[in-house]
């Protein structure tokens, strides 16, 4: 019986503890077969933006846009042609042609302007309102034996002043005002002269008591400075210019980027 009674105990013992370790394993079975079988997700849901566009009430079309700057009468690059607010005196064959960028105005001189020469002006009248302005035009370094630039007339279309490039010339001239027919009151070389380049001739004109002076500048397509000269007109028949535009005197001339501002350009 001793033997027995200490049998049992052991056999007890050793049968629940393997029982418990069962019931031990299966739960980590059971949950290592959960996490297998539902595996996490991920949902994304979409939001609204706290900014939203929505189309305006009107539809607004920009038509007849020019590109000024702060101080401009009146600026063209001459992509079209005729010019609103613009006319002439003389010249023909007026054509858009190729440009420094764009188009470009060219046309002929037929002897039918102020001088015999052919003008093209903004037909504004703009001395009863400035006694100093600045201008600005890119011009084409061909043909050579041609005047090309600008042109300054009087109130009554009979007299005027000329900025012209001329072979490798920047020149400033008269007409009917120091005394009858053409008069140079200044001229400049340009350095390295090339008739394939645009080069661009900076006006700035100035009437006092005594005097209109021309202070001028010519640039090359690279930005270069490569002349200037200051000319003056002292005559009594001096005039503040009432018109500006573009002239041609020889063969034609080829013009880009006309602007008549009363800041500096530049």
């Amino acid at each position: 019986m001793i033997g027995d009674e200490e049998l049992i105990p052991e056999t007890k013992q050793f049968f629940y503890i393997p029982l418990a370790l069962l019931l031990i394993l299966s739960i980590t079975l059971v949950y290592a077969s959960v996490f297998a079988y539902y595996p996490a997700s991920l949902y994304l849901y979409p939001v609204a933006p706290t900014l939203t566009f929505s189309d305006p009430l009107y539809s607004y079309t920009c038509t007849a846009l020019v590109r000024t700057s702060r101080g401009a009468v009146t600026y063209t690059d001459f992509e079209s042609y005729p010019l609103p607010g613009w006319t002439n005196r003389g010249g023909t064959g007026f054509q858009l042609v190729a440009g420094h960028k764009g188009y470009a105005l060219q046309y002929s001189d037929n002897n039918g302007g102020i001088g015999s020469a052919s003008q093209y002006y903004y037909n504004t009248r703009l001395d009863t309102t400035y006694t100093s302005l600045w201008i600005a035009v890119k011009v084409y370094g061909s043909p050579i034996y041609t005047y090309k630039g600008l042109a300054l007339i009087n109130s009554g279309l009979n007299r005027l002043y000329e900025i012209s490039i001329y072979s490798n010339r920047i020149d400033v001239w008269s007409y009917n005002v120091e005394s009858a027919g053409w008069n140079l009151l200044g001229s400049a070389t340009i350095s390295g002269f090339n008739s394939g380049y645009w080069y661009t001739i900076v006006l700035n004109y100035v009437a006092t008591a005594t005097a209109i002076v021309f202070y001028v500048w010519v640039y090359d397509p690279n930005g270069n400075q490569v002349a200037s000269l200051t000319a003056s007109s002292t005559s009594a028949n001096r005039f503040t210019p009432a018109y500006i535009g573009l002239e041609v005197d020889g063969t034609y001339g080829i013009f880009d980027d006309f602007i008549i501002s009363t800041v500096d350009p530049r």
